[in-house]
């Protein structure tokens, strides 16, 4: 029986009290003391959600054996249970089988007799925020969301590292759905928090992967450090925004460029690729708070905290699978991301050793050409691997580049060093170009001769670009083309030719597979004579 513990806190009763002096005083602009019901209980909350038009968890009211048995029975194990009025993860239990629900129901009548408890069916999702500041219209004057891929009960439970991170620019739907949440529950002058599963699997009873399920509703600013997070996220200050709300009804206070802002909560006593030092010196400029968590919040913090801002997701995931091959492990926002999608690998206790053990001497660079992508305007679908397919850009053109017939994303040879810089920049090991290349549709001249002036113009221009970088520092030992003959392509078989070889058949027939050497072969051939490019 898993159980996760955080503390009530104190901020649904500063809410209680607050509805009560402004039924006393009848003030009118925010909640009244008969609100309280829908805020309070998880039940209630549910009523409201589906007023909004946004799908709940079936739940049942905890009875006795027998009555949950036949709840479980329609919505299968596991299912959590947690008391109807109550905030955040506290006294919430997952249960996994029927000796679960025996213990859970035992310790219930003998602890909590007077206590009600919820019972949910179980979401397999992650858990995405709706963080607002609500004017006395009942209007967002400010807006934005977190995304946790890890569920604070496992955090808790399994006393592993935290990691939630404020998303640069909150989806679509997750802000139509907060906006619905507002409206449905009649929210005025507020800085609210509300809480949605983003489904990471169908489960008919809700709907479909990607899609927004409610979990709860909080009248208050999320807690621990997020307001802060919130700021770096959105160069501003939600404070002084939430301040301005109460006092003159609105704000001035601008807000600036966005980012991603990560937090990482280390545990004390676990073992890390990086330690703290090496952290700090890789990503000083990055870094907003490093500092020790108080002990009242580490259960479901860690021990040791670090917030930064990043421009781009991909500075936080593109290097998942060479983070694996380079330092033997996962980063810890791949590694949920793998574990809450059902692909991390089986690991047995001794394969640790071996994967930190086996590191590599240097990495091997293929590229041919970059990609440009652009936000996608519908609703965001986390899922899929790897993480960079889940849907949340699309492809598009970059009118700034060549194109050629087999190359439509366009030639790109500062992409390679802006690549490689990256690598090396993340890992520090000697590079070598394994493949670059340029595809051609090509047959010979009337006189046997291939001219192919574009592929050495696409292979100088790349190896001009290995060159600065060398000049710059950076321990680039070799460069390969691909390929030295015609290859059979995995898509266009001999139609799509790469070679500074020809080779002379075609798909359907054989010819005479003589082999032809392209002008580009006579180029490359003074190249490595040379090493250099030639005049």
């Amino acid at each position: 029986m898993a159980n996760a513990n955080r503390g009530l806190g104190k901020g649904l009763g500063a809410l209680l009290g607050d509805a009560a002096l402004r039924t006393d005083f009848h003030i009118t602009s925010g909640f009244q003391t008969e609100d309280m019901p829908r805020i309070k209980y998880k039940s209630k909350m549910k009523e409201y959600y589906r007023k909004a038009g946004i799908a709940t968890a079936r739940y049942h009211m905890v009875d006795d054996l027998n009555g949950c048995k036949a709840f479980i029975k329609q919505v299968g194990y596991p299912v959590v249970v947690k008391p109807d009025n109550g905030v955040g993860a506290s006294d919430t239990h997952k249960l996994s089988n029927d000796e679960e629900l025996k213990t859970f129901l035992a310790c219930k009548a003998e602890d909590h007799p007077d206590v009600s408890y919820i019972m949910e069916e179980f979401v397999r999702a992650e858990v995405n925020s709706y963080d607002a500041i609500i004017d006395a219209s009942g209007n967002p004057i400010f807006e934005a969301g977190n995304v946790s891929p890890m569920s604070i009960m496992d955090i808790v439970n399994d006393n592993d590292n935290s990691i939630y991170y404020i998303i640069k620019d909150l989806p679509e739907d997750t802000r139509a759905a907060g906006r619905a949440v507002v409206k449905s529950f009649g929210v005025k002058s507020r800085f609210v928090h509300f809480e949605f599963f983003r489904m990471t699997e169908n489960q008919a009873s809700m709907g479909e992967k990607g899609q927004i399920v409610a979990l709860e509703v909080n009248m208050r600013p999320c807690g621990g450090f997020t307001p802060d997070m919130i700021n770096f996220a959105r160069s501003t200050n939600v404070y002084k925004i939430w301040a301005d709300m109460i006092a003159f009804g609105g704000t001035d206070m601008p807000v600036g460029e966005h980012y991603y802002c990560p937090f990482a909560g280390r545990r004390d006593g676990k073992n890390f690729v990086y330690s703290h030092e090496q952290i700090m010196q890789k990503y000083q400029k990055n870094m907003k708070m490093v500092d020790r968590i108080p002990d009242a919040l580490s259960g479901a913090m860690g021990n040791q905290m670090y917030v930064a801002t990043f421009s781009t997701r991909e500075e936080m995931e593109q290097f998942y699978m060479l983070d694996m091959s380079v330092r033997g492990s996962y980063s810890p926002y791949a590694a949920s991301y793998l574990k809450r999608e059902g692909f991390y690998p089986a690991v047995e206790p001794e394969d640790d050793a071996v994967l930190h053990g086996s590191t590599p001497d240097f990495i091997g660079i293929n590229y041919y050409s970059s990609s440009c992508v652009k936000e996608r305007t519908e609703p965001i679908v986390f899922g899929g691997f790897p993480p960079w397919g889940a849907g949340d850009f699309v492809l598009c053109d970059n009118p700034r580049l060549e194109k050629t017939e087999w190359m439509p994303n366009g030639l790109d040879p500062i992409g390679l060093s802006i690549g490689m810089r990256k690598v090396h920049d993340r890992y520090g090991l000697p590079m070598i170009i394994t493949e670059n290349g340029m595809a051609l549709s090509e047959e010979p001249d009337e006189s046997g001769a291939i001219h192919d002036e574009q592929r050495i113009a696409y292979l100088s221009a790349h190896i001009a670009q290995v060159g600065e970088l060398i000049e710059q520092g950076y321990p680039i030992f070799g460069y390969c083309p691909c390929s030295f003959v015609d290859v059979v392509s995995s898509h266009q078989g001999f139609a799509k030719r790469y070679g500074l070889v020809y080779v002379d058949r075609t798909d359907d027939d054989i010819r005479t597979c003589d082999r032809i050497r392209k002008d580009s072969f006579y180029w490359y051939q003074k190249v490595i004579a040379g090493n250099q490019l030639p005049e």
